[in-house]
């Protein structure tokens, strides 16, 4: 203590010599950390740099232009798409006597429609396949969203077939929303699928009509603003050959293709060159005169085809797109 008394001064500008060593270190290994941080960065931007020199289209400003013109179409085909392929009305938040007036409401909509587009329905209390649901007063609150979907899918293809004015409506079939709906010959036996693009809902529509309305349902089909796929098209006579079509199975009759040759003989000259071979010709009969009159005829119209009306069924997937990310 005695030294460190009498040497004070030294004492003091070590320690301060001490203090200001170590925060040298210190700033040192910060500046280093720091330098070695910029020094990678710059790397980066270097190697970006060289790799955007050596790529093959380079970025030249005609080039870029050119990007950004595709990228302005892509935009506008994605419109394009969006607009062909707009989505389903959202689905409201309903509770159970919502959904039951909302149920009621439709039916008798549809029914109207067809009054008013003069389309005949299977019955006059017809239920779209939703029989099994009406009078009810408690549903479950996890089902009404897969009914409100079908209602929205179910309605976009009854549009479609009453602008085309067909004759009758004789079935709509949809998938069943197990356990819930009641009944099975309104219902296909199959079930929705979900994919990357959406879920698809099949229904299969049977209905009456003439090769005109049946133009215009499936040109209704390529033109609608949702998304509806037709699988598959069976055009029968009537109903009845519409159920055996499938059953049918064509038989292969095996025939003979020629029928064995008679037995060869000699032919004599009468046979060979006619009655006449060696007599005098017989002169040529006189042409008829051109000026003839033609033969009398029915002076009217005639009717040549007389079409009938068809039995239709389709199969019809309307998809539900998930929502594009921007």
């Amino acid at each position: 203590m005695l030294w460190i008394k009498r040497n004070l001064i030294f004492v003091i500008t070590a320690v301060v010599g001490l203090l200001l060593a170590g925060w040298a270190g210190y700033s040192l290994t910060n500046n280093m950390s720091e330098d070695k941080a910029v020094k990678d960065d710059f790397d980066s931007v270097m190697n970006e740099l060289t790799t955007v020199r050596n790529m093959n289209p380079y970025p030249t400003p005609e080039n870029i232009d050119a990007a950004k013109a595709e990228a302005a179409q892509m935009r506008g085909l994605l419109g394009q798409f969006q607009t062909v392929f707009a989505p389903f009305p959202p689905l409201p938040v309903m509770d159970e006597k919502m959904f039951a007036a909302e149920l009621s409401g439709r039916i008798a909509q549809w029914q109207t429609a067809a009054k008013t587009v003069a389309v005949k329905l299977p019955e006059p209390q017809y239920a779209f396949s939703f029989g099994g649901l009406t009078g009810q007063l408690a549903f479950p609150t996890n089902c009404i969203p897969n009914w409100l979907q079908q209602f929205n899918e179910m309605q976009g293809i009854l549009d479609i077939i009453y602008r085309a004015h067909i004759n009758e409506l004789d079935s709509i079939l949809r998938v069943p929303v197990y356990p819930c709906d009641q009944g099975g010959a309104e219902f296909l036996q199959t079930t929705w699928v979900t994919n990357q693009l959406g879920v698809v809902a099949p229904y299969q529509v049977s209905f009456v009509c003439f090769t005109r309305e049946l133009s215009q349902v499936l040109e209704g089909f390529i033109t609608s603003t949702n998304c509806y796929i037709v699988k598959s098209v069976v055009v029968a006579a009537s109903k009845a050959q519409a159920g055996s079509i499938n059953s049918a199975q064509p038989t292969y009759q095996p025939q003979q293709r020629y029928a064995p040759a008679p037995a060869q003989r000699a032919m004599t000259a009468a046979e060979r060159y006619g009655p006449g071979f060696g007599a005098a010709p017989a002169p040529a009969p006189a042409p008829a005169p051109v000026y003839a009159a033609r033969a009398a005829g029915p002076s009217g119209p005639m009717t040549v085809i007389r079409e009938k009306p068809l039995f239709v069924t389709l199969v019809v997937d309307a998809i539900q797109l998930k929502p594009v990310k921007p």
